[in-house]
């Protein structure tokens, strides 16, 4: 999952967020439920600014709820990471010398 995130043309603040729902996803994008709070501390974001950027993935079908009845206030949701909805980065032209990748053959 997180190695798709990278593949995202999104802005550096929702990639950051991706990027640690993705570190805690089963690499089929399952089992997705860290605290606010913790993904607060992991991004350097608020827990303001987790819950809205949260609530738009929701929004866009990016970010799933799987049980409905957890969560809560010190409580964590279940939730499944679906990053098909995002928009994708123009390939990195790997062919390409000097250009800070260079294929070897």
């Amino acid at each position: 999952m997180m190695n798709t995130v990278w593949s995202l043309d999104v802005p550096m603040t929702e990639a950051h967020l991706l990027l640690a729902l993705a570190d805690h996803a089963d690499d089929d994008g399952n089992n997705v439920f860290p605290t606010v709070g913790y993904l607060a501390w992991k991004t350097n974001l608020t827990e303001r600014g987790v819950r809205k950027m949260m609530a738009r993935f929701r929004d866009r079908g990016v970010l799933i709820p799987m049980d409905r009845e957890s969560g809560g206030r010190g409580r964590s949701v279940m939730y499944r990471l679906d990053l098909e909805p995002l928009p994708r980065k123009v390939p990195f032209p790997r062919e390409r010398k000097g250009h800070g990748y260079s294929k070897k053959p």
